[in-house]
């Protein structure tokens, strides 16, 4: 847990973007490294790297008598067979090369992630409290289900309904990041799955 410490520092800062911009740790620890291979023209034969394989760069010839829209059509058809990735979230095969010091363990939204953090603090606020907090006042608190915010006119079983969806959906969230802040002491950020 030392090397960990030493690396993300003081954590519990009141500014998380003091955090992550002091010595620019979110791009120290976050961050891609530069990729071995650049975009670039080759203009001589030394420049070529025999360690290149086709699975990991792509060589082209571009004669430069041919019209830019028809080069642009020949690379659109060439990526389009080569380069398989699309857009989107990553998948894990694209996260298992990522080349930063702490990988991320899978994609995930920062909405996703905001949203876990707010109800965990709201949680851990809450038991602090004389009067606990139930799970589904919580949720109403943060507005986390908008279908299921309660209302006056509710029936009796509309509004039970409504608080049990709020109160899954809390405890949802709660565990998930509870498991994430377990799994990022081992290094799995953001895995929110039970270990």
């Amino acid at each position: 847990m030392a090397k960990l410490y030493e690396a993300f520092g003081d954590v519990k800062s009141d500014s998380f973007k003091s955090w992550w911009t002091e010595g620019e740790r979110g791009a120290r620890l976050f961050g891609e490294k530069p990729r071995p291979v650049k975009l670039s023209e080759l203009t001589e034969h030394s420049q070529w790297d025999l360690s290149w394989s086709s699975d990991k760069v792509m060589v082209v010839a571009v004669p430069l008598d041919i019209s830019k829209r028809r080069l642009q059509t020949y690379f659109a058809e060439l990526l389009k067979k080569r380069h398989t990735a699309t857009r989107g979230r990553k998948s894990n095969a694209d996260l298992q090369l990522a080349t930063a010091d702490y990988k991320l363990h899978r994609a995930v939204s920062i909405q996703t992630l905001r949203i876990q953090l707010a109800v965990w603090d709201a949680v851990t606020e809450s038991k602090q409290l004389p009067k606990k907090k139930t799970m589904a006042e919580i949720g109403a608190e943060l507005r986390l289900v908008p279908t299921a915010m309660p209302d006056s006119a509710d029936t009796a079983s509309t509004a039970m309904l409504k608080r049990n969806v709020m109160q899954a959906t809390v405890s949802r969230y709660y565990k998930d990041a509870g498991n994430i802040i377990a799994n990022t002491a081992k290094g799995q950020f953001p895995n929110s799955s039970s270990n």
